[in-house]
């Protein structure tokens, strides 16, 4: 049994994401302030994957306002 959503994460949007997370009860938790499990594969994979493009975006040289924007939204 894979650990990882069917989505890969360099082709997953902040709106993929959003609704590949939407039923998830630990995300609706987290979302509402309550105490949630951090650790399932599902928060992990957002983690990692939020991870990747924080990396991503800083790495970036002087990039140009809109690459900034499209880096942004990715």
């Amino acid at each position: 049994m894979s650990s990882t959503p069917s989505i890969p994460l360099y082709k997953t949007s902040v709106t993929e994401l959003k609704t590949t997370l939407s039923g998830i009860e630990e995300y609706q938790k987290m979302l509402r302030g309550e105490l949630y499990f951090s650790f399932g594969p599902e928060m992990t994979w957002a983690r990692r994957r939020c991870t990747i493009a924080c990396r991503k975006y800083n790495a970036a040289e002087d990039p140009a306002r809109r690459e900034q924007v499209a880096m942004w939204r990715e």
